[in-house]
């Protein structure tokens, strides 16, 4: 068996798609909890669920480039906050 445990970690990102055209499109936060070894994972995971997560027909420009990791930190870090 593996030492190694899964962490939440709390994580917040933003999508904010470029502007084609004429059109123009507004920005959105998602916040939400991943289960990884490391953080590193937990961004990887959490960036390839939101892509995943818009359907490639009708929003062909959401890719990696526009998605911003705005925090990652453990999840009971984030529930602890320091006064």
């Amino acid at each position: 068996m593996s030492d190694k445990k899964l962490k939440a970690y709390a994580i917040t990102l933003i999508v904010k798609p470029k502007q084609i055209g004429v059109n123009r499109y507004s920005s959105k936060s998602f916040s939400g909890i991943s289960f990884a070894y490391n953080p590193k994972d937990a961004k990887e995971q959490t960036i390839q669920q939101i892509i995943e997560s818009f359907d490639p027909k009708t929003i062909p420009f959401i890719d990696r480039e526009v998605v911003t990791i705005k925090k990652c930190q453990l999840y009971n870090d984030f529930l602890n906050k320091s006064k």
